[in-house]
């Protein structure tokens, strides 16, 4: 009898593994909203009724694309994904906002990002095939929305950035405007309303709808519409905007709320997330911030709407995709300077003019391993070895910096042997390494 009853219990052990396995994809699948459904709690993300929530999917290290996040889970909730897709990466940036929108093979950029992250901002769209944007909006003019910019410009030059000013006392702003000019672009202050098209979707600049003393309510407001989906990118409006563009009539609604100035207490009020009525809401914000961002109350206001609510600085990047009905989410992208956690032995940052790495791992970096080189392959990297990315420098190259360590050198410093390839890039001047955040070397003391 005691033996019946150990096989007893073994079959039953077998069948509720069974039933596991059967029911767990369900509760794996990606985050769907769309159509101002009821989704779930901001604090759990747990279903709420008339939701089409479940938990978020996580990317993997690489930059997917629309057909590659769709394929994660869309099958199984009926997005297809066939046609024409609109894609919103909201990029980590940390404390500060960054949004690449793409749809139908045409791309837009909706701020860049402090200066000290135009290194991620650039290797995302470089990774992505990104080669030219149909036009660039920068919101206002803080350097933790337009110091990433000039990087994105470089990769990709657009004809028209839009922006609620032509001039701005700061270096930051300057450096903006002359990339886009040196582009071929124009800074274009909008007239309020205007709409811009973007491969199958729109933008419509609805915002400010009057001057304001505070630069932060002059922010650059955008509805972004694709089928019966929506987006509302908030800037950093404060309440004094929110109330304007309330009482304009304009339409708010929305699936996603892109969360104004970064969750702060003085925006996102409950009547404006009463007009805008999210499914879904993004906060792009650095972690551990000393603003407090985001705030409690900016939390609790989207709680009780029942949003969604997807926070760069706990899930790294966020990615909506829709298929004009409803969106998908991703999340969990790895940050640009985060993307190489194998190669934590070589590059070492070199404080107190410490070389970058041995003169072993310089060897094998120039060498380029057939490991290394297939794990850049898989990522999409140009150049595997430091000889191969030293024999591409474009004529006018001044300078190399280390994309990991954010530190740069000159040609002929010993750091530079040591680098691995595809952790390099060139630089043609001292001001343009500062302008992308690199601080200079210990050892070459470069400029």
């Amino acid at each position: 009898m005691r033996g019946i009853s150990r096989f007893a219990w073994y079959v039953l052990a077998l069948l509720a593994l069974a039933c596991i396995c059967t029911v767990l994809p369900a509760g794996c699948k990606a985050n769907m909203s769309g159509g101002h459904q009821s989704a779930s709690s901001a604090a759990s993300a747990s279903s709420a009724s008339g939701s089409a929530s479940t938990s978020s999917d996580v990317a993997g290290e690489g930059e997917p694309s629309s057909s590659q996040v769709l394929s994660s889970a869309a099958a199984s909730e009926g997005f297809a994904g066939e046609g024409a897709v609109l894609e919103v990466r909201f990029l980590d940036v940390g404390q500060g906002d960054c949004a690449l929108v793409s749809c139908g093979g045409h791309h837009a950029l909706i701020d860049g990002g402090p200066a000290q992250e135009s290194d991620k901002v650039f290797t995302v769209l470089r990774n992505l095939g990104v080669a030219s944007l149909d036009f660039v909006v920068a919101t206002h003019a803080d350097a933790d929305h337009i110091g990433g910019i000039p990087a994105a410009l470089r990769q990709a030059p657009t004809a028209t950035c839009y922006s609620p000013v032509l001039e701005d006392q700061t270096e930051t702003f300057a450096t903006m405007k002359r990339y886009v000019e040196q582009g071929g672009g124009t800074l274009v202050v909008p007239v309020i309303p205007t709409e811009l098209d973007l491969g199958g979707a729109r933008l419509r600049i609805i915002g400010p709808t009057a001057p304001f003393d505070n630069d932060n309510d002059n922010s650059l407001v955008c509805r972004l519409e694709f089928g019966a989906t929506s987006l509302l990118f908030m800037g950093d409006a404060e309440s004094s905007a929110e109330q304007a563009l309330i009482a304009s009539g304009a339409d708010l609604h929305a699936d996603v709320l892109k969360v104004g100035h970064h969750g702060s207490a003085n925006s996102t009020s409950p009547a404006l997330v009463r007009a805008v009525q999210p499914a879904s809401a993004v906060i792009s914000v650095g972690a551990d911030n000393g603003y407090g961002h985001p705030a409690a109350r900016v939390l609790q206001t989207l709680q009780d709407a029942s949003a969604v609510v997807y926070r760069t600085d706990q899930m790294g990047d966020v990615v909506a995709v829709s298929d004009g009905q409803r969106f998908l989410f991703s999340t969990g992208a790895r940050r640009a300077t985060q993307q190489h956690p194998a190669d934590a032995s070589g590059d070492a940052a070199s404080e107190g003019g410490a070389a970058e790495g041995t003169a072993a791992e310089g060897d094998a970096a120039a060498a380029g391993t057939s490991e290394e080189a297939a794990e850049a392959a898989a990522q999409g990297y140009k150049y595997t070895s430091m000889k191969q990315f030293v024999d591409a420098l474009p004529e006018g190259t001044a300078f190399i910096g280390n994309t990991r360590t954010k530190k740069f050198h000159s040609l002929d410093c010993p750091s530079v042997k040591a680098m691995k390839g595809k952790n390099a890039t060139a630089l043609a001047s001292v001001e343009q390494a500062h302008e992308l955040g690199y601080t200079p070397c210990g050892t070459c003391n470069p400029g």
